[in-house]
């Protein structure tokens, strides 16, 4: 139980991180067109 929680916990964060890093790339890439 414990060790799925820290997974969950774990999986989410990865997820908070991927979100922002592709939005960096996503606002990186729109102000080189710009």
């Amino acid at each position: 139980d414990v060790f799925v929680q820290t997974y969950d916990r774990l999986a989410e964060e990865t997820d908070e991180i991927a979100v922002i890093t592709n939005s960096h790339k996503l606002s990186a890439s729109y102000e080189a067109t710009l």
